[in-house]
């Protein structure tokens, strides 16, 4: 533990960023965000295109699928007019572009994740053989490959410096994109360990620790939930296969269900529980960084 000063050392180091050192904003991210949004500049505008961001995608990206949501919720709206039920599939497109952020960022979190320990461990290595942190940080990007999650963001941190970026901010700005829970405690304790001197090296091993804990973890989640991961899917089908029968054994039977109204509802309330509860089950059961 440094003690308060430290800690008034992070807290100011955050405000150097302009809010952004720690709490994972991107400046020129977010100048691309309002410079796309046009006049909405804050609100839902703001955290969608923070999303957006922090998914990895570029701001014309999010444009074309604000675009397209529109459009299909215009296409929605049109076709209350012939069956009011069509007013459930508005807010359909909006759920769908919510999904994929979350899949993006869960997917580049868990990408940089892969890599990260290396990091921590050839920082550690360079740091207690004398090697100045900054500049271990700047080289380590030599031990990846270059798409790699953890490349990138050690090739914006070595722009930063080069730009002439005060140091603190470059570090606040590391991987400040990728929503990973670890990142902010190997900014703080790079940021302390260049405004103290502390041991920098048993730190960051403690933070390998720690992320590959949570894999561990993670891990062993996914392989106790594979099971009713299984069930579920196994019951949905099993309920599709016995309508497959039925049609088979008796189609006059299930025509007739559904040209009368009430059947058709039935039948499409029936898909729907069936298909919610597969999204439901594999929500509750997804695994989280």
């Amino acid at each position: 533990m440094i003690g308060s000063r430290a800690s008034a050392e992070v807290f100011r180091a955050r405000q150097i960023g302009g809010g952004e050192a720690i709490s994972g904003r991107s400046r020129e991210r977010s100048g691309a965000s309002k410079a796309a949004s046009g006049p909405a500049e804050g609100g839902l505008c703001s955290l969608y295109f923070s999303n957006v961001a922090t998914a990895g995608l570029a701001p014309e990206a999010a444009i074309r699928l604000l675009t397209i949501a529109a459009i299909a919720t215009a296409a929605a709206l049109i076709g209350a007019f012939i069956s009011f039920f069509t007013l459930l599939l508005v807010p359909l497109p909006w759920i769908l572009i919510a999904l994929y952020l979350k899949a993006r960022q869960y997917k580049r979190a868990e990408e940089f994740e892969r890599d990260y320990p290396a990091l921590l461990i050839s920082l550690a290595s360079s740091v207690r053989s004398g090697i100045d942190p900054s500049v271990a940080l700047s080289e380590a990007g030599k031990l990846f490959l270059p798409l790699s999650e953890v490349s990138k963001a050690i090739t914006t941190f070595k722009n930063d410096l080069e730009e002439g970026r005060p140091e603190e901010d470059a570090i606040g700005r590391f991987a400040c994109e990728v929503r990973h829970p670890d990142i902010d405690l190997f900014r703080s304790a790079l940021l302390i360990s260049r405004k103290h001197g502390s041991s920098l090296g048993h730190c960051l091993h403690r933070l390998t620790k720690v992320t590959r804990a949570r894999q561990s973890f993670r891990r062993k989640i996914r392989a106790a939930v594979a099971m009713q991961k299984l069930s579920a899917i196994g019951i949905a089908v099993s309920a599709c296969a016995i309508g497959v029968i039925q049609y088979l054994s008796s189609p006059k039977a299930i025509n007739l269900a559904l040209q009368h109204p009430v059947g058709f509802k039935l039948m499409m309330m029936g898909i729907f529980l069936i298909l919610f509860g597969i999204g439901w089950m594999m929500f509750m059961a997804r695994s989280r960084i």
